[in-house]
């Protein structure tokens, strides 16, 4: 992994470092947002063990709940983050258009 200008190369790869992180802690609390990245930790987890143990019915059970959950988490982030663009818009003062 190279270091480049704030982003990380692997494998010919560039990823910002903090691509896809933060969005979720304007919806929800923090204590919230802990949790529900331990949920989905543990459910990587599980998944992964019930696979290698061969627990199969147990690995689609833990993967299910995950995929339901991040549907769940997803569907109220965009929700969430409408509303909050709706009364941002309505506090807001209008700008008038200049006619050129």
């Amino acid at each position: 992994m190279l270091l480049k200008g704030g982003k990380v190369t692997a494998f010919g790869i560039t990823v910002d470092p903090l691509a896809g992180f933060g969005t979720l802690h304007y919806v929800v609390p923090k204590p919230v947002n802990w949790a529900i990245n331990l949920g989905i930790l543990g459910l990587i987890v599980g998944s992964t063990w019930a696979n290698r143990t061969g627990q199969y019915q147990l690995e689609k059970t833990l993967v299910s709940v995950l995929v339901i959950a991040m549907a769940l988490v997803v569907f109220y982030g965009v929700l969430k983050l409408r509303q909050m663009q709706a009364t941002f818009d309505a506090n807001s003062p209008h700008k008038e258009k200049e006619v050129k």
